[in-house]
């Protein structure tokens, strides 16, 4: 339960052990007061929430994309709670607000648990981060000294936010991390001393953490999508947005000073950080379900996939996942009897549901939710015609829908790749014309080509 000396930071009220030694047998009427308006700010600080109010209250500067910014705030959430932890990679064409939408939604998270690189090299990485562990020894002459027994670099309950694509070496070297497969990983690595021989110097990865991706580039390898949700902020086809974010830049750029100022006083950003602050102290070491809804959330995956794949299984842990990070927004009303562990209920599990459902089918290809859509706006509508376009058609197409060009090496090196690693898309010669290439269905093409739509009515 929590108490009211948990609610003092929340500024409403401070009272010394000092002072309530002076307080008379009676107390008066104001002090009276001031204690039920202390309960009514805790009362109101823990109250019953939804991701929906959640996205509601970021829309000051986060216009529509709700999945992307509902998952994005569970993920970093679900950092405060023991052994959980996810990673998010956000991909999307230029100028669309990959890194925008991150760094709004962790604006609220407390800043000194959140790592912003614009990039890393793997040795940049661990020694930036991380800390020098010496061991005492005897040198060749008998005489005390100090020996690198390794670099510990903390990340347990960090939030590490990649602006760019990192280097592909770094992103190898944390797969096993990111994984979860260890909360402790070690490493070898060698560098230059400055006489100019290679020493070996041992790493050690201490964790759980967070990790956020963004990049424009949609092509990856497969052991990458399969460790992390893909999601994708809408571009140009969404222009309703790119009015309000248009709206919003005049009225920042207007009175910078104000605007911030009226962001920081919003009683319901400072309501919304108060209570993800009060999250992480209370230190939530696990987060259960009872039989019932685990059985519910597994028949529903089950339903959804007749044919089971192996990257399920870890598709599957993140479904749980934002179950999970569902429940830890209302820890105050999931207690058990267990100290430190909530269990997550009905309304939790079918939030996740709901959520996952509007990225799960570019996911489950290793799709930007993004590219999925281009896919379908641009390439599917000639096959159902039963025609196979080449690039100009696909470029002229892309023009027509989105109103700015196709960069042809994006499309060769990016789009293209993608595609055909989902099996989406095949190139092949034109029966007619073999010095002309076309792109077809991989399965049997038919009038009847269509994918699922993607669900995001829910947009705030």
């Amino acid at each position: 339960m929590v108490t009211h000396e948990s609610a003092s930071c929340s500024g409403s009220w401070n009272i010394s052990i000092e002072r309530l030694s002076q307080l008379p047998d009676q107390p008066s009427p104001q002090f009276q007061q001031m204690m039920q308006n202390a309960d009514d700010a805790q009362r109101e600080l823990v109250r019953e929430t939804t991701i929906e109010e959640v996205c509601e209250i970021l829309s000051t500067v986060v216009k529509k994309d709700f999945s992307t910014t509902a998952i994005t705030f569970l993920a970093a959430l679900l950092n405060y709670a023991g052994r959980q932890s996810v990673i998010v990679t956000c991909k999307a064409g230029s100028s669309t607000g990959k890194s925008y939408v991150t760094l709004r939604v962790l604006d609220l998270f407390p800043k000194e648990d959140v790592i912003k690189l614009a990039g890393a090299s793997p040795t940049s990485f661990f020694h930036e981060l991380g800390t020098p562990v010496y061991e005492e020894g005897l040198d060749e002459n008998g005489k005390p000294t100090k020996h690198l027994k390794h670099i510990l670099v903390d990340l347990n309950q960090k939030i590490v936010v990649f602006l760019d694509q990192p280097d592909p070496r770094l992103l190898e070297r944390l797969r096993s991390f990111c994984s979860k497969d260890t909360d402790q990983s070690v490493f070898k690595i060698t560098d230059r001393t400055s006489s100019g021989s290679q020493r070996t110097k041992t790493i050690i990865l201490q964790g759980p953490a967070t990790f956020f991706y963004c990049t424009a580039r949609y092509a990856a390898e497969s052991q990458e999508n399969t460790r992390t949700f893909i999601l994708s902020p809408s571009g140009s086809e969404d222009q309703e947005k790119l009015r309000q974010a248009i709206d919003l830049i005049a009225e920042k750029e207007t009175d910078h000073d104000v605007f911030t100022q009226n962001l920081a006083n919003d009683p319901r950003r400072r309501w919304l950080s108060e209570r993800i602050l009060q999250v992480k102290k209370a230190k939530i070491r696990e987060i259960n379900m009872s039989p019932e809804d685990s059985t519910y959330l597994k028949e529903e995956f089950l339903r959804r996939h007749a044919v089971m794949l192996p990257r399920h299984s870890r598709d599957f842990p993140r479904l749980i996942a934002l179950a999970k990070a569902s429940g830890l927004l209302n820890l105050w009303h999931r207690r058990t009897d267990q100290e430190n562990v909530i269990q997550v209920n009905r309304t939790d599990v079918e939030t996740a549901l709901r959520l996952y459902d509007s990225i799960s089918e570019a996911n489950e290809l290793g799709l930007a939710p993004a590219l999925l859509e281009w896919f379908k706006a641009i390439v599917v509508p000639f096959w159902q015609e039963d025609k196979f376009p080449d690039k100009r058609e696909i470029a002229r197409k892309h023009l027509e829908v989105y109103h700015e060009p196709l960069p042809r090496i994006r499309f060769d090196r990016d789009y293209l790749p993608s595609l055909e690693a989902a099996s989406l898309i095949f190139a092949m010669p034109d029966p007619i014309d073999k010095r002309r290439t076309v792109y077809t269905p991989v399965k049997e093409p038919s009038k009847t080509v269509e994918l699922k739509d993607h669900d995001d009515s829910k947009e705030t």
